[in-house]
């Protein structure tokens, strides 16, 4: 069993619930080494129990404005200097981005 929580769902749904409890069953992470770069990696959660009340009082979870705004910004330089000179990606760089981009996740019974 995993604990999922709890406070970072509410602060990333931004959903007018308080999460009281919550647990996954099981959870499977499928990772094909020979064929990493051909193959999804896959996140697979079975039973999904999440327990949720409405607050007292809700207010919109604020998020950390300026810490988004710096990520965004920062992605900004990081893609403009890699489209200046694609020499500067490295390999690795290059192979987790298309790692990281073919991952799946699946939920089964929430």
């Amino acid at each position: 069993d995993v604990e999922p929580q709890l406070h970072v769902l509410e602060e990333e749904l931004g959903l007018p619930v308080v999460f009281t409890r919550g647990f996954i069953q099981e959870l499977r992470v499928y990772v094909p080494v020979a064929g990493l770069l051909r193959e999804n990696i896959r996140f697979t959660l079975c039973n999904v129990e999440l327990v949720a009340s409405s607050p007292e009082s809700w207010q919109t979870p604020k998020r950390n404005s300026s810490k988004v705004a710096g990520k965004r910004d920062e992605a900004r330089r990081t893609g403009s200097e890699s489209d200046k000179d694609p020499t500067t990606e490295g390999w690795a760089k290059s192979m987790l981005n298309r790692i990281a981009l073919n991952i799946r996740v699946e939920v089964r019974n929430m």
